[in-house]
C-alpha cells in the first residue's frame, strides 16, 4: 500500500512539474507560422486549481506583439494573465466567444504597435461572440464591444505612410494626452461608435466608425475614419496637425481621415 502511495505520488510530481514547453512551444510555432505569428515562453507547466500556466511569454508579429509574465488557463477555458509592470488581464473562452477585463495596463511596458509608442494606465473590457478563438476565426456574422479607459499618458514614434508621403513613415515626436474614452460595438463588418475622444495638446480627436470591405475571398481591407481639431491654439497643436496629410477644414474647424488598406500595409491618407 505505502508502495502504491509512493507511486502515485511520485507519478503526480512528475506530471506537475513536466516541461510542457519542449512539446507545445513546436506545435504552436508550426499552427502560428503560416499567420507570420511567433511564440516564445521558457516554462509551461501543469498548474493548481486546474490548469496550465505558462511564464514569460512572448506573440506576436512583425509590427505587434504582446509579452506577458505569466498566462494562465483553466480546464474550464478560463484564463488570467500578469504582465506590464502590474497589469492584470482576466477573461474566458468558449468555442464561439471571448471575455476579456483589463486594468492599469500600461502598453510600453509589454505590447508593440508598429514603429508606434503608446505610454499611459488603461483600464477597460472587451467581449467578442460569433467567433472562433480556438481555430483563430473571424466570421462575418461576429460581435464585439470594447470599453477604454484612460485619465492620460504620452504617444509618439512615427506614423505609417501616407499618400503625402508614401516612400517614409512620419515622425510623430512626444506627444501628451490628456485623456480618452473609448465606448463602441462592431456589428455586420462596421464599428459603432458610441464614444470615442482624445485630447492631446490642444488637439481634440474622435473616432468616427470602421469597417472591413472584402478584397477577395483571403484579404480584407481595413477603412478606419476620424476627425481632429484645434481647439487650443498653440505652437504644439499646430505642429501635430501639420504631421497629418493634408485634408480639408470642415463646419465647426475639424479635419477628417482615414486608416485604409490591408493590415500588412495600411496608410494614412487626408479627407477633403
Amino acid at each position: 500500500m505505502r508502495l502504491l502511495l509512493f507511486g502515485l505520488l511520485f507519478a503526480s510530481f512528475v506530471v506537475v512539474t513536466a516541461p510542457l514547453e519542449r512539446y507545445v512551444t513546436p506545435y504552436l510555432r508550426g499552427a502560428l507560422e503560416p499567420f507570420g505569428v511567433s511564440v516564445e515562453m521558457n516554462t509551461l507547466r501543469l498548474s493548481l486549481p486546474a490548469g496550465i500556466k505558462a511564464t514569460d511569454l512572448h506573440v506576436g508579429t512583425d509590427q505587434l506583439s504582446l509579452e506577458l509574465d505569466s498566462l494562465y488557463v483553466s480546464v474550464l477555458r478560463s484564463f488570467a494573465a500578469r504582465g506590464c509592470d502590474g497589469a492584470s488581464m482576466d477573461g474566458k473562452l468558449t468555442s464561439s466567444s471571448v471575455d476579456l477585463r483589463v486594468s492599469d495596463l500600461d502598453p510600453s511596458r509589454c505590447i508593440k504597435f508598429g514603429r508606434l509608442t503608446l505610454e499611459g494606465t488603461f483600464d477597460g473590457a472587451l467581449s467578442l461572440s460569433g467567433v472562433s478563438p480556438l481555430r483563430g476565426e473571424f466570421g462575418d456574422e461576429a460581435e464585439a464591444h470594447v470599453e477604454l479607459h484612460t485619465n492620460g499618458g504620452t504617444f509618439g514614434g512615427y506614423l505609417p505612410r501616407s499618400a503625402d508621403n508614401p516612400a517614409a513613415d512620419v515622425p510623430l515626436g512626444e506627444w501628451e494626452f490628456q485623456q480618452v474614452a473609448l465606448d463602441a460595438a462592431w456589428r455586420e463588418g462596421k464599428l459603432e461608435v458610441r464614444e470615442g475622444k482624445a485630447q492631446t495638446d490642444g488637439v481634440a480627436w474622435e473616432l468616427l466608425g470602421a469597417w472591413l470591405s472584402r478584397q477577395n475571398s483571403d484579404a480584407r481591407e481595413v477603412h478606419i475614419d476620424f476627425r481632429a481639431r484645434v481647439e487650443k491654439d498653440s505652437p504644439r497643436a499646430r505642429a501635430l496637425l501639420g504631421l497629418m496629410p493634408k485634408a480639408g477644414e470642415r463646419a465647426g474647424g475639424w479635419r477628417h481621415y482615414r486608416v485604409l488598406g490591408p493590415l500588412a500595409s495600411m496608410k494614412l491618407i487626408g479627407l477633403q
